[in-house]
C-alpha cells in the first residue's frame, strides 16, 4: 500500500512539473507574440509611410512626365521650323554660289604681271577704263574720279591691289555702290569673252565685278532669311536647353520613385514574414494553451 501512494505521488510531482514546463512555455509565447505583433504593427506603419510617399513622388513624376511631353513636343516643333527655314536659305544661296565661285576663279587667274601690263599701258581701249572704272567704284567707293590715271594709282603695286580684290567682302556692298555699277555692267562689253581679246586682267577683274554684284544681289534677298534661321536656330537651341533641364529633373524623380518602390517591395516583404512568423506564434500558443 505505501509503494502505491508513492507512485502516485511521483505521477503526481512529474504532473506538475509539466504544467509548470507548459505554463512557462505558454508565457514565453505570449511573450514572443506579442514582441512579433509589435514588429508587425510598426513595419506596418513603416510601409504605409512608405506608401503614401510613393504615391506623392508618383504624381509629382507624373507632373514631370507631363511637362517633359509639352517641353519634347514643342521643342521638336521649333526643331522643324528651324530645319525648314534653313533648308530654304540653304536652297536660295545655291544660287549665289557658282556666282562666287566664278568670282573666286577670275581673282585666282589675276597675276602681278597681268596687273603691271594693265597698269602700263598708255593709251588703254575705253573698254579696259570701264571696266577700271567700275573696280574703282566697287573696291574703293570712288564716286566721281573715275580717269584712267586713278585707275593707275590703284594698281601702282599690284601685288597689294590683288590682296584688296582677294580681302573684298561680297556680302557688304552699300546700295549706293550697285547703283552705280548697274549701268557700267550693263553695257554689251561688259563680259569676260569680249574684254579677253583687249587685256587678260581686264577681262577678269570684268569677271569678278560681275559675279561679286551677282552674289551681292542674291545675298541681300537672302539675308532676312538668314536672319530668321538664326533667330529660330538661337530658340531652338535655348528651348533643347530649357528640355535638358526638365528631363533631368524628371530622370531625378523617377530615380527617387524607383527607389521608393525598392524600399516597399522590401517593406512589404519583411511585414509578410514578420505577420507569418507571427501567425506561427499564435498557433503555437494555441496548441500549448490546448494541452
Amino acid at each position: 500500500r505505501r509503494a502505491t501512494v508513492e507512485l502516485n505521488q511521483e505521477r503526481l510531482e512529474k504532473g506538475l512539473d509539466i504544467m509548470e514546463q507548459v505554463q512557462a512555455k505558454v508565457e514565453g509565447l505570449k511573450q514572443d507574440l506579442s514582441v512579433k505583433m509589435v514588429q508587425v504593427e510598426e513595419k506596418v506603419s513603416a510601409t504605409n509611410i512608405l506608401i503614401d510617399q510613393v504615391t506623392m513622388e508618383s504624381e509629382k513624376a507624373s507632373i514631370e512626365e507631363e511637362k517633359a511631353g509639352k517641353e519634347a513636343a514643342a521643342t521638336s516643333e521649333l526643331a522643324a521650323s528651324a530645319a525648314a527655314i534653313k533648308a530654304e536659305a540653304d536652297g536660295e544661296l545655291q544660287e549665289a554660289m557658282p556666282a562666287m565661285a566664278a568670282a573666286e576663279e577670275a581673282v585666282n587667274c589675276l597675276t602681278k604681271s597681268a596687273i603691271q601690263e594693265l597698269k602700263a599701258l598708255g593709251k588703254p581701249p575705253p573698254d579696259c577704263v570701264e571696266v577700271t572704272k567700275a573696280v574703282l567704284i566697287m573696291l574703293k567707293h570712288e564716286k566721281k574720279n573715275h580717269d584712267w590715271k586713278n585707275a593707275q594709282k590703284m594698281m601702282q603695286n599690284p601685288g597689294q591691289f590683288l590682296d584688296e580684290v582677294f580681302a573684298f567682302n561680297p556680302k557688304d556692298i552699300p546700295d549706293w555702290v550697285l547703283d552705280a555699277l548697274d549701268p557700267v555692267i550693263k553695257q554689251p562689253f561688259f563680259n569676260y569673252e569680249t574684254m579677253k581679246g583687249k587685256s587678260s586682267a581686264a577681262a577678269y577683274l570684268c569677271n569678278w565685278v560681275v559675279n561679286i554684284v551677282t552674289f551681292n544681289r542674291i545675298y541681300k534677298k537672302v539675308a532676312p532669311l538668314m536672319q530668321r534661321v538664326e533667330v529660330a536656330t538661337e530658340t531652338k537651341e535655348k528651348a533643347e536647353a530649357k528640355l535638358a533641364i526638365v528631363m533631368s529633373q524628371l530622370k531625378q524623380v523617377q530615380d527617387m520613385v524607383a527607389g521608393l518602390n525598392a524600399k516597399l517591395t522590401t517593406a512589404k516583404e519583411e511585414l509578410a514574414s514578420t505577420e507569418e512568423e507571427a501567425e506561427k506564434c499564435k498557433d503555437k500558443l494555441a496548441l500549448a494553451e490546448r494541452l
